[in-house]
């Protein structure tokens, strides 16, 4: 929850709440939930992923990718580099038919093309809790 706390500061969002935090913990218990993963350097983490199965993925599921974070400090240690590639290849040991992801931030999106990810020119739509309720109403 540490690495989880750093990530909202990181995105200037707010801590998660006590139930938020629960279910989150709860979710990564779970056989087929969310899948996370840890960087170390040491006895410190420095860095994670939040992943889980998606459907429909033509024929069988996708690999979407929720978070990557690294600490600003274990930027440029290999610690994102070596995320995505035990990403990617638990997505192939799975028979996964993809790993996706969406990223607008720039330094992102240098490091994505630098691990060889092909820009599919997507764009992502985000509608916060507080406008769901007058969403496409």
């Amino acid at each position: 929850m540490r690495l989880f706390d750093a990530c909202q500061a990181h995105y200037d969002a707010p801590s998660a709440r006590d139930d938020a935090r629960a279910l989150i913990l709860e979710e990564l218990a779970a056989p087929h939930g969310m899948t996370a993963d840890i960087a170390w350097n040491e006895d410190r983490p420095v860095g994670f992923t939040c992943s889980m199965r998606v459907f429909p993925a033509g024929d069988g599921f996708a690999i979407y990718l929720k978070e990557l974070f690294v600490t600003a400090e274990a930027r440029g240690t290999g610690a994102g580099r070596a995320l995505m590639r035990n990403l990617a290849q638990r997505a192939a040991a799975m028979n996964a038919t993809s790993l996706r992801w969406e990223s607008k931030e720039v330094e992102a999106l240098k490091f994505y093309e630098r691990l060889g990810a092909p820009d599919n020119g997507k764009t992502s739509f985000t509608v916060w809790a507080e406008d769901l309720p007058g969403f496409a109403a």
